[in-house]
């Protein structure tokens, strides 16, 4: 049996008297059980105190009544409750609603005392608990609203509720617009946070359209609107002659839009966006972070005003189409660039996750600043043919995109060393497709694409070789390496997409050819009348858009 921990009584007793120690603390202290505790203490004569029960020292307090009312009311005025830190206001001065404890518990993480503690704390200090983190300010009372009508009153001057909007409908049946015609100087009463209400008291023709079949005042009309008339903007402009945004608007809102998004600061910057920027400011580069002047209130994430160069971070949560992003945002924003002289790299969430360290490579590469690497000179590297097995694992370490099937690889060795590799895929006879190259990374191998390519031409004898580069990241669509090594611009194809789906894989973008119709019916049961569209939503897939491609061409002279 185990032996009882030795303890003095004297010294326990001495702890519970002098020291005000309880019973718990007492516990902790000798190490000894709740019941051992109190046996000693009643063996010892010492009567044992009651949580709430125990005499309170007046001299202590502060207020020796809990019910007096600490804030009496004062005519012409009412009281607030004003946070110390953030200033937020409430009008529930008394926690009567609980607002004040929910603001409490949201912003410092303090949960409600108890009602001892609540009541201990006022008589102590004359405050209420809450008052440690607010301070009840006594304020002039705004005074109150009437109705010209009939004389009713409210004290909701900022119509805050509604209740004179709705005391006009009910007493006198009349709509705001209605009250308005007899009384226009009372606009500002009726302003609301919603701008589409408030446009219909609008008086400035600029900023408005009038739709001529129900008279409603829109900052444009859209085909939203339209479809509630059974018409697209096509009928409505032949049957009422009238544009669905007049040019006069159009300016006035665009210069509005300027003067406010250009002077917006951003909430928020990704991790990753951070690690971008930082590694190009390293290599001693300025960047312009969250720039909005360069497309007149649109943002850039990152811009090198030195390179003439921006870069975009696109998370792929909110890239897609459920958060408005849709088929032609991205290419639209990279034009928009274009045309403003300014070069756009839209990286993907992925992209950058999965492959960071190529990321950077072929940013440090675009911007020129590639310049701490391995140089190795083209003309001393020997070019051969190399199998699949020996191509891919490069692939894999040195391009974005990875390893592709190909029909033919060819390898640049320097001293024994393998830093480089072009792939092509025959389509036909004479015809083929130039689809991955890259380099060592870490390197700068100028002239090694040229030479792989003279050799494939040289081995092959081609009558036609095509390629395609991303959008996202070419910045000079007549300046690159196609052009260096001999081909020419031949089209651009339109955006396309791929699937993403965080419940599936937080990072990655699924390729389309796996959501194919006839592959969903037969797996899922889907019926044929649904589209493929149809059926990925249902799967929780969500669409995200690329720029498309620049299709370059070569063939003999």
């Amino acid at each position: 049996m185990k032996a009882k921990k030795n303890v003095n009584p004297d010294e326990l007793i001495r702890d519970y008297i002098e020291n005000d120690m309880g019973l718990y603390a007492l516990c902790e202290k000798y190490n000894i059980g709740k019941v051992r505790v109190k046996k000693i203490l009643s063996g010892h004569g010492v009567p044992i105190k009651h949580r709430g029960k125990q005499p309170l020292k007046k001299d202590e307090l502060a207020v020796e009544d809990y019910h007096i009312d600490k804030y009496k009311p004062v005519d012409g005025y009412h009281y607030v409750a004003v946070d110390r830190e953030n200033g937020t206001v409430y009008n529930d001065y008394m926690n009567n609603g609980g607002y004040l404890t929910t603001h409490i518990r949201n912003h410092y993480g303090v949960e409600t005392p108890t009602l001892y503690d609540r009541r201990m704390y006022y008589m102590r200090t004359g405050n209420y608990w809450w008052e440690q983190w607010f301070d009840i300010v006594c304020l002039p009372d705004k005074g109150t609203k009437k109705c010209p009508y009939c004389g009713w009153e409210t004290t909701d001057v900022n119509n805050n509720s509604g209740a004179f909007v709705t005391h006009l409908m009910k007493a006198h049946n009349k709509s705001r617009l209605q009250y308005l015609e007899d009384f226009p100087e009372d606009r500002q009463f009726f302003e609301l946070k919603n701008q589409t209400l408030n446009r219909q008291l609008e008086t400035d023709k600029r900023k408005f359209v009038v739709c001529a079949v129900c008279g409603k005042k829109l900052t444009h009309i859209t085909n939203a609107h339209l479809r509630k008339h059974g018409m697209t903007k096509f009928d409505y402009m032949r049957r009422y002659g009238s544009k669905v945004l007049s040019d006069e608007y159009f300016r006035f809102l665009s210069e509005q839009m300027k003067e406010l998004n250009a002077n917006l600061v951003p909430v928020h910057r990704s991790a990753p966006e951070e690690e971008i920027a930082c590694y190009i400011e390293q290599h001693g580069l300025a960047c312009l972070r969250n720039d909005r002047k360069t497309l007149h209130g649109k943002e850039l994430d990152i811009l090198i005003p030195s390179r003439k160069i921006a870069i975009e971070y696109n998370g792929n949560m909110w890239h897609g189409e459920r958060n408005g992003k849709t088929r032609f945002s991205h290419l639209k924003k990279t034009e928009q660039c274009a045309d403003a002289g300014v070069g756009l790299i839209q990286i993907f969430e992925d992209e950058y996750v999965e492959n960071k360290s190529l990321v950077l490579s072929k940013l440090s590469r675009i911007l020129g600043i590639c310049k701490d690497g391995e140089r190795i000179p083209a003309r001393k590297c020997n070019i051969m043919e190399i199998t699949s097995a020996e191509s891919e694992p490069f692939l894999i370490n040195n391009h974005i995109q990875g390893f592709a099937p190909s029909s033919l690889y060819m390898g640049a060795y320097y001293n024994g060393r393998l830093v480089g590799v072009m792939t092509f895929v025959q389509e036909s006879k004479g015809c083929w497709n130039l689809n991955r190259y890259a380099t060592l990374s870490g390197t700068i191998c100028q002239g090694l694409g040229g030479k792989l390519f003279s050799h494939f031409v040289k081995e092959k004898n081609p009558a036609y070789v095509k390629s395609f580069a991303d959008r996202r990241w070419t910045i000079n669509r007549d300046s690159n390496l196609y052009i260096k090594i001999g081909f020419t611009f031949d089209s651009a194809t339109p955006p396309d997409y791929r699937y993403y789906n965080p419940k599936v894989d937080k990072y990655k973008r699924f390729h389309k050819f796996a959501f194919r119709k006839g592959k969903l019916m037969k797996k899922y049961g889907f019926p044929e009348e649904m589209s493929e569209n149809e059926m990925t939503k249902l799967l929780g897939y969500d669409r995200i858009w690329d720029c498309g491609l620049y299709k370059y061409t070569w063939s003999p002279a």
